[in-house]
C-alpha cells in the first residue's frame, strides 16, 4: 500500500503526540477511519490527524487538516506551483490564513467601520494591519489562482484518464516473475504506478535506454539520505522499497498506447 500501518502508529502514541501527520503516499490512503476510531478508543481524540496528500488532492472527513501540492506533474497545478490546505474546522482555517497573509488578523474589508473599529494600547487602529502571529507571505498570485480554478474543473477528467492508464498497466503487468504490483483496493487517484523488482537498476537502466522515464520510490528510509544519518534506523518496509521500488509515469497525458509500449 506504501502507507502507514494504523496499528504501528498506535503503538507510538504517547503522552507527549499532539499530532499525527502521515502520508497518502504516491495517492493510496491509510486507513484514516480506523485510525481515529484507534485514538477514541485509547481516549486521545484530542491528538489532530493531518493527511500530506501532496501526491494527489483528497481529504476525508475523520482527519482536520488535508495539504497537496500543484506541482507541474501531480494532478492537477496552478501554473507549476503552489499548493492548498484544507480543513475541517473553521477555526484552524481562520488561523491558517492568518499565518499565510503576514500574520494579520483582519480580512480585507474596506469598511471604514470594520477597519477601524479596533483599539491597541488607547491607540485606534486599523484592523486590517493588525498582526496577531508570527505570519508567512504566501499568499497565491492571480495568475496561479486563475490557472488552478479552470484545472479544478477538469479533475474529474483528469482523475478518469489517470485510473484507466493505472487499469492498463496492472493488466499488462499481471503475472510478471518478479514485479511486485501496488495495492489498488481502494482505486485510489495514484500519482503515477509504483512498482518493486530486485533486479531493478538492470530494469530501470532497460527503461530509461528506451526513452521510458522512470524514478525511485521517493526517499525510501529518508534515515538513509545524508542529511538524515545522525537518526540513522532500519525500518523493513521503508528498506524494501528503497532497495527495490520505483515509479512510472500515468499523467493524464499519456494514452493506454503509451502504456503498452512500456509494458
Amino acid at each position: 500500500t506504501y502507507c502507514a500501518k494504523v496499528e504501528d502508529v498506535i503503538q507510538l502514541i504517547d503522552e507527549d503526540v499532539r499530532a499525527i501527520m502521515l502520508p497518502n503516499l504516491i495517492g493510496n490512503k491509510p486507513n484514516w477511519k480506523l485510525l481515529r476510531s484507534e485514538l477514541k478508543a485509547i481516549n486521545r481524540e484530542d491528538v489532530v490527524l493531518i493527511e500530506d496528500s501532496a501526491d494527489t488532492l483528497t481529504e476525508t472527513q475523520e482527519s482536520d487538516i488535508a495539504t497537496t501540492s500543484f506541482y507541474a506533474s501531480h494532478v492537477i497545478t496552478a501554473g507549476g506551483v503552489g499548493g492548498m490546505v484544507m480543513f475541517n474546522n473553521k477555526q484552524n482555517l481562520s488561523l491558517c490564513l492568518q499565518y499565510r497573509d503576514w500574520g494579520r488578523i483582519g480580512d480585507d474589508s474596506e469598511s471604514m467601520d470594520d477597519r477601524f473599529n479596533h483599539v491597541v494600547d488607547g491607540i485606534q487602529y486599523d484592523h486590517k494591519f493588525l498582526y496577531s502571529v508570527l505570519g508567512y507571505h504566501m499568499k497565491c498570485s492571480e495568475m496561479s489562482a486563475a490557472f488552478g480554478l479552470v484545472q479544478l474543473k477538469r479533475f474529474q477528467q483528469f482523475s478518469k484518464i489517470r485510473r484507466t492508464i493505472i487499469e492498463r498497466y496492472l493488466k499488462n503487468l499481471e503475472g510478471i516473475k518478479g514485479l511486485v504490483l501496488p495495492d489498488d483496493s481502494i482505486k485510489p487517484n495514484w500519482l503515477a504506478i509504483p512498482l518493486q523488482a530486485e533486479k531493478r537498476y538492470e530494469l530501470l537502466t532497460f527503461l530509461e535506454d528506451n526513452n521510458i522515464q522512470t524514478r525511485v520510490a521517493f526517499a525510501g528510509n529518508i534515515t538513509r539520505h545524508p542529511i538524515y544519518r545522525e537518526y540513522l534506523q532500519d525500518f523493513e518496509n521503508a528498506d524494501t522499497i528503497m532497495q527495490n521500488g520505483f515509479l512510472l509515469g500515468a499523467h493524464h497525458g499519456m494514452t493506454t498506447e503509451d502504456v503498452d509500449y512500456v509494458c
